[in-house]
Parts: structure tokens; C-alpha cells; sequence
């Protein structure tokens, strides 16, 4: 099946933010999330947070933020005190919570902030599980690595590290769009899981997952003022996809231009360029 590409971006007005880390005693990151719905008041965005509860509920914080507190039992294994939402019975199904959320907000972007049983949704938005939603971007939030996890609650040994990667470059790293670390050291997990050659950037602690199967292109024509709107509508027409990555037209003014091979300077310098 075909993977559905992010609509072309535009200014974002709503963004939903799904974390099973949400809780009363949960430190820093309620902290972040925290501060994430002050700021959807200042900036006039829609900020949605969607996190594990005692019961289904939601709470207006602001004019434009809201928390939707989904039904969760506690977690099986690692911290028991906490509430996990867990696919079966959170969004994988057609009337689950989640999912109805979603259809009802209709989200530019959804950021999942945890691998374990949130990241699945990315992936099933990217296949088109979810066709009401259209194709809203897909980041990935981590704030804690997988190696350190498992060497806390299970064991540091070398087969707990490989299998920690092999989860974050092979399930983890292709359900989103973007990934973002809260640190050096977070980010640092994803960046060393994925080989070179599946062409990831790095930009401080954000990990930009670019497409695999598309080389990106850079083509710089000059040409004479009177052919420049024949060449953009050209290149807007076999270039245009409708997915993002479709690329960019910028006209600048050349001041001059010579051809090396005759001396010959400004217009004569394109004069003899076939098809001009």
C-alpha cells in the first residue's frame, strides 16, 4: 500500500499532542505540555493534549486549549503508578476514544510524544487507516532513550542495546515525518540507530526524516526576461504533485552574465543557448 505524503505545508492552526507521560507526578514533561497549552493562548493556535485518565473527560484549560483525558488502566510492566493508553483499546479500532478525537478535531499536525504504544498511530495515519483526517504532519517527541529504559527496568546488556536500536531505526524512526529530541543525548539514540544511507539531517536535537526513495534536486536557469513566466508555468506543471517536497521556484535578477568560451557578456552571453 502506497504511504500517504503531509498535505503541503501551511500555517499550522491546530496541532494535537498524544503522550502517555501526562500525569499529576510526571516532572518535567507534564512541565513542557504545560507550557505548550499557555502558549496556544498568546499565539491564537488550537493546542490539543491528549493524555491516560481515571475516566474519559475534557479539560477547557483555555480559549484555545484543551486536554481530552482518555480511560486507561495502569501499566502492566515498568512503572506501575502511571496510565497507559495502548493501542486495542485507545485508537487501533474503529469507535475507540482516540480515533474519535481526532476525527473531531481534524489536526495539522499530531506530535506522539512516546515509542512504545502511541507510535503505531503514525504509522497507521501514514498508510491510510485513518482517510477523515486527511494527511496532517506526523512528529515524533522523545524525551527519553530506549537503551537507558531497558537498562533501568530490564538489563544494559549488548543484546538489550541492539534490540533497542533495531526498534528505533526500523519501527520507531519510519512512522513520522519528524522526529525531535528534548536533549544532545535523547536525539542521539535516534541519529545513531538510522544508517547514512536512509538520508537523515540533523539540525541540533531535531532528527528530519527525509524520504528514502527521493533524491532532492537543484536546478538553476537564466534566461532572457521574456521567457522567464513560460519557464515557471513549465516547471509548475510537470513538477507539481500536490505532496509535500513538490520544491520551490524563486526568480532573481541576474546583474550579468559572460560565456567563457567567447568573452561574450549579458543577453549575447544566452543568446546561443538552444531553445532560447
Amino acid at each position: 500500500m502506497e504511504l500517504l505524503r503531509p498535505e503541503p505545508q501551511r500555517k499550522l492552526h491546530k496541532s494535537v499532542h498524544i503522550t502517555n507521560y501526562y500525569h499529576k507526578n510526571s516532572g518535567g514533561i507534564s512541565t513542557a505540555y504545560n507550557r505548550l497549552l499557555d502558549a496556544a493562548n498568546r499565539h491564537k493556535r488550537y493546542v490539543r493534549l491528549i493524555v491516560p485518565g481515571m475516566r474519559d473527560e475534557i479539560e477547557e484549560v483555555s480559549e484555545y486549549g484543551r486536554i481530552y483525558y482518555v480511560k486507561a488502566n495502569f501499566s502492566p510492566v515498568f512503572d506501575k503508578r502511571y496510565r497507559v493508553m495502548q493501542a486495542w483499546n485507545s485508537y487501533i479500532f474503529d469507535k475507540t476514544r482516540i480515533r474519535q478525537i481526532l476525527r473531531e478535531e481534524k489536526p495539522d499536525m499530531i506530535e506522539i510524544g512516546e515509542k512504545y504504544s502511541l507510535s503505531l498511530l503514525a504509522g497507521l495515519i501514514r498508510k491510510g487507516y485513518f482517510k477523515s483526517l486527511g494527511r496532517p504532519m506526523l512528529v515524533h517527541f522523545t524525551c527519553e532513550r530506549m537503551d537507558d529504559n531497558l537498562r533501568s527496568f530490564v538489563s544494559g546488556a549488548k543484546p538489550f542495546r541492539w534490540f533497542a536500536r533495531r526498534v528505533m531505526g526500523n519501527y520507531v524512526f519510519p512512522m513520522f515525518d519528524f522526529h525531535i529530541g528534548n536533549s544532545d543525548y535523547t536525539a542521539q539514540e535516534l541519529f545513531d540507530a538510522v544508517s547514512p544511507e536512509r538520508r537523515i539531517d540533523r539540525d541540533g536535537n531535531r532528527i528530519i526524516a527525509l524520504d528514502p526513495y527521493k533524491a532532492k534536486l537543484r536546478i538553476e536557469i537564466s534566461a532572457r526576461d521574456e521567457m522567464v513566466e513560460t519557464i515557471v508555468e513549465t516547471i509548475k506543471t510537470y513538477a507539481h504533485t500536490g505532496h509535500h517536497g513538490d520544491g520551490k521556484i524563486f526568480v532573481i535578477g541576474v546583474e550579468n552574465a559572460v560565456r567563457i568560451q567567447t568573452g561574450e557578456t549579458g543577453e549575447q552571453a544566452l543568446s546561443k543557448i538552444k531553445g532560447f
